[in-house]
C-alpha cells in the first residue's frame, strides 16, 4: 500500500492536524473527490491510521469506486489489527452493495467465531450474512433453472459442445431442482464426455441415490456421494505408480502419459479399470506417448496390449473433439 521512499517522509503535525480537518469538512459537505485527494495526501505522508483508512474508503465507496475500495478493504483486514471491526463491516457492506452476496456469506461464514467483535456487531454482521444468504440461495435457484433450460434445448439440437459449455458453468449451482431429468441423460444414448460432466455435478452437489450410468454397452449402479473425483481414484493412482519410473528419466514423457491417462479414464468412468488392468494400461500409455499418437508395427505382436491402445486413442479422441485443451 506504499513504498519505501514515502515511508521516509514526515509529515509536519500542524500540517497534518490542518489536512485532517478539511478532509472531515469535505466528507460533510459531500465533496467526497476532494476528500479523497486530502485522504491520498495523508497516506503519503504516512499517516495511516485507522481514521485516514476508513475515510477513504467512505469517499471510495461514495464515488463509486468499488473495485479499488474492495482491494483496499482486502489490504487493510489482511494487514490492520486497529479497526478491524470496522472494516469488516464496511467490507461486507461493500460487497452487499455490488450485489455479490456470494462473497459476503464467504466472508462472514466463520467471522463472528474467528474474531473478538463486540456483540452488536456480531449481530449485525449475521443478519447481513443470513440475508446475503437468502438472496445468493434465490440467484443460485433461478440460474439453475436458467441453465437447465438452456441444456435441455442443446440436449435437442445435438449441440455437444454447448452442453459441455453448460455444464461447466453449473459450477457451485444446485442440481436437485433438476436431478431427474439429468440422471435420465445418465441412462441414455448420450456423449460420455457429457454423461462424465454430469456425474462430477453430482458428484459435487453429494447426491446420495442410487442412479444408473449407460456407456458403452455396459449399465453401472452408481451413488455419487460415494464416487471420487477421477484425479483423486484409486485405478488413476494405481496406473500411475506403474509408471514411476518415467518421473525421472522423462518427465516431459509424463506429463503426456498423464493426460492421455485422465483422458481416458473420464471417458469410460465410472467404469475404471481393474488392478489386474493397471500394467497393460501402463505399458500401452507409454507406447503411445513414445509414439506420440502414431500406431506402427511394434503393436502387432501383441493383440492383446493393441486393444488397450486402441481403447485409449478412441477416448482420446472423444474427449478432445468437445473439451479444448
Amino acid at each position: 500500500m506504499h513504498s519505501e521512499k514515502e515511508d521516509k517522509v514526515v509529515m509536519f503535525p500542524k500540517w497534518k492536524e490542518r489536512l485532517m480537518l478539511q478532509s472531515k469538512q469535505a466528507v460533510k459537505e459531500q465533496r467526497y473527490q476532494d476528500a479523497l485527494a486530502i485522504y491520498n495526501k495523508l497516506l503519503d505522508y504516512k499517516t495511516r491510521t485507522h481514521e485516514v483508512y476508513t475515510g477513504k474508503l467512505l469517499c471510495l465507496m461514495e464515488l463509486g469506486e468499488m473495485v479499488e475500495a474492495e482491494v483496499l478493504c482486502e489490504q487493510l483486514l489482511a494487514t490492520q489489527e486497529e479497526g478491524y471491526s470496522d472494516y469488516i463491516q464496511l467490507y461486507s457492506t461493500l460487497l452487499f452493495q455490488s450485489n455479490q452476496y456470494d462473497k459476503v456469506v464467504e466472508l462472514l461464514e466463520d467471522i463472528t467465531s474467528e474474531h473478538d467483535l463486540a456483540q452488536q456487531v456480531k449481530e449485525q454482521l449475521m443478519q447481513m450474512y443470513h440475508l446475503s444468504k437468502s438472496l445468493d440461495d434465490d440467484r443460485k435457484m433461478e440460474d439453475s433453472f436458467r441453465l437447465i433450460s438452456q441444456f435441455k434445448q442443446a440436449i435437442n439440437d445435438r449441440d455437444v459442445w454447448k452442453q459441455w459449455r453448460l455444464i461447466q458453468k453449473w459450477e457451485g449451482l444446485p442440481v436437485e431442482p433438476h436431478l431427474e431429468y439429468l440422471v435420465s441423460i445418465l441412462k441414455g444414448e448420450k456423449n460420455p464426455v457429457i454423461k462424465t460432466g454430469i456425474i462430477n455435478l453430482l458428484i459435487t452437489n453429494n447426491v446420495d441415490k442410487q442412479v444408473e450410468v449407460v456407456k458403452f454397452g455396459k449399465t453401472k449402479p452408481v451413488n455419487p456421494s460415494k464416487l471420487e473425483f477421477i484425479s483423486d481414484h484409486e485405478a488413476v493412482r494405481g496406473i500411475l505408480l506403474e509408471l514411476e519410473y518415467h518421473e525421472q528419466s522423462n518427465p516431459s514423457l509424463l506429463q503426456l502419459i498423464k493426460a492421455l491417462l485422465y483422458r481416458f479414464v473420464f471417458v469410460r468412468y465410472p467404469f475404471v479399470p481393474g488392478k489386474e488392468e493397471y500394467p497393460s494400461i501402463a505399458k500401452a500409455l507409454t507406447l503411445i506417448g513414445e509414439q506420440q499418437f502414431h500406431l506402427t508395427n511394434l503393436l502387432q505382436e501383441d493383440s492383446h496390449l493393441y486393444e488397450y491402445i486402441k481403447t485409449i486413442m478412441e477416448c482420446d479422441q472423444v474427449y478432445l473433439a468437445i473439451i479444448e485443451e
